[in-house]
């Protein structure tokens, strides 16, 4: 068929899918969280696609990988939100990585924003 065009279009392909296997609901969850828009998608350069290690187990610095952490500008304030990447951030920040492979500089946020 027609690909979906919103979130709920989309989920019900999934239950569409899901009802043929035996165990529905664990079926379900399982297409929702390899589908596209819930899959995870490490951070990345968005100039050439380095990916920055998300855990701190990397033994690198956030430093060392080329991140800083900002106040958000006024624009950005009303859509950042806290949360967790490479260890818990209490207050919204804006992340600034600058890439070590091609010295690209990004922003970037966890977003409370549904858009």
């Amino acid at each position: 068929g027609d690909p979906p065009k919103t979130w709920l279009e989309a989920l019900e392909q999934l239950r569409k899918i899901a009802s043929t296997k035996q165990d529905i609901p664990a079926a379900l969850w399982e297409l929702v969280l390899d589908h596209p828009m819930t899959a995870y998608v490490p951070v990345q350069c968005q100039t050439c696609g380095h990916v920055v290690p998300d855990d701190l187990q990397s033994g690198m610095s956030d430093e060392e990988v080329g991140l800083a952490e900002e106040t958000p500008t006024s624009d950005e304030a009303p859509l950042v939100r806290s949360g967790w990447f490479r260890g818990f951030r209490p207050t919204a920040k804006v992340f600034v990585l600058t890439c070590p492979n091609c010295g690209s500089v990004s922003r970037w946020f966890r977003s409370r924003d549904p858009k």
